[in-house]
């Protein structure tokens, strides 16, 4: 199982981290602000406010999802691999999935070191979660906006 960890785990988690996210509808310190966060199960990526290409990160919430891809993949490698079927590796899948996952882990590191990022330990910020949804990291999310979608709530501020 160790060799399984390194050769497959990791990189299933790298790229199962780089496809697939949820996006977080959320009103910022009740201020009727609202952006959109990614991050599965946390919100760790949100626009910056001072300009709009670049964005903030959040080391502790970007962790734990980490470690929470990381889990998921070695549960499901781990029963596949104990109770289903025993998995051996081929050399050429093996360094196909390494290739891809490196690719993933470079587009990432490119992303999170754009000169204007801005990185927390932890949020500063209090949310209230309006709407979420799952996506692709190439989708982009139209413009959203929750009184259109939903006018019984709309209030005048």
């Amino acid at each position: 199982m160790k060799q399984l960890t390194w050769k497959l785990v990791l990189p299933l988690t790298i790229i199962s981290f780089g496809l697939v996210t949820k996006w977080w509808f959320v009103e910022v310190n009740n201020e009727h602000f609202h952006e959109v966060l990614i991050g599965f199960p946390l919100p760790y990526s949100a626009p910056c406010w001072h300009t709009s290409m670049c964005s903030k990160y959040f080391i502790g919430e970007l962790l734990l999802d980490v470690i929470t891809y990381f889990l998921f993949c070695f549960i499901v490698t781990y029963v596949f691999h104990r109770f289903i079927k025993r998995i051996i590796l081929k050399r050429l899948i093996t360094v196909i999935i390494m290739i891809v996952s490196g690719i993933f882990l470079g587009i990432m590191i490119l992303f999170f070191s754009l000169p204007d990022n801005v990185f927390y330990m932890e949020r500063n910020f209090e949310i209230k979660t309006l709407d979420t949804g799952f996506k692709f990291h190439w989708e982009q999310l139209s413009s959203y906006d929750y009184y259109e979608m939903y006018p019984d709530t709309n209030e005048n501020y």
